[in-house]
């Protein structure tokens, strides 16, 4: 292929959500029977091109999520459909507005005003490289004498929502995907918090320390190993 073919097809009502790092769009190739396979190979073709690394479909059907496979497009697929309640299927709502602070089911959320790390619950995460745990592993070794506990949810994206509701009192990881801060960094900063990068021990997936600015910067220090 040549020209814009080789280069694939804009997807129909592409937008960004964060510039460069995250967008929506419509199904690749339309809907029923407007649904075109060729469409459907260009539009994705371009999302490749693109440099996207993850797919993430909503749709209610498997349905054509094969496509991606055939061009090298990792995917993953959380079902949602027209009809599906979302109050039941998202029992906790998060949203944010950059300069109208941060919401949990419609309801302002800040972040908890815990100034002392000895009594803090800190939110963690670990990589899936054996290699970046271990050094995660000393950081955890360093850290967890001096607060009142650690805990791993299991997703980085969930822990950032807690800690800007205050659930948590500070969350702190590298690597990280964008996927797994790019809402959170919106939420903290909204409710209060301060969140900045951390740089992992190996690798190139950036992540965070967030929290009240106090403990903020305690907790930073102590996970870089700085004197306080």
């Amino acid at each position: 292929m040549r020209g814009k073919w080789e280069r694939g097809i804009e997807p129909r009502n592409f937008a960004w959500v964060i510039r460069d790092q995250m967008a929506v769009c419509e199904r690749p190739g339309g809907y029923a029977r407007n649904h075109r396979k060729v469409r459907r190979h260009e539009e994705i073709l371009w999302l490749r091109n693109q440099g996207f690394t993850r797919i993430v479909s909503l749709l209610p059907s498997p349905h054509n999520l094969t496509a991606y496979d055939e061009v090298g497009v990792p995917w993953s697929h959380f079902p949602f459909g027209a009809s599906a309640d979302a109050k039941s299927s998202l029992t906790e709502l998060y949203t944010a507005i950059r300069g109208k602070g941060a919401r949990r089911n419609g309801e302002p959320i800040t972040v908890s005003p815990q100034q002392d790390l000895s009594q803090a619950l800190v939110a963690t995460g670990f990589s899936y490289d054996s290699r970046i745990r271990r050094a995660q592993a000393e950081v955890v070794l360093r850290l967890l004498p001096e607060v009142r506990d650690i805990r791993r949810a299991g997703s980085a994206a969930l822990d950032l929502a807690w800690c800007a509701c205050g659930r948590v009192d500070a969350f702190f990881e590298a690597d990280m995907h964008v996927w797994d801060r790019g809402a959170g960094e919106l939420l903290i900063s909204e409710a209060g918090g301060v969140i900045t990068p951390l740089l992992p021990p190996l690798g190139d997936g950036r992540g965070v320390v967030a929290a009240n600015q106090s403990l903020h910067d305690v907790l930073r220090a102590l996970v870089l190993g700085d004197s306080l």
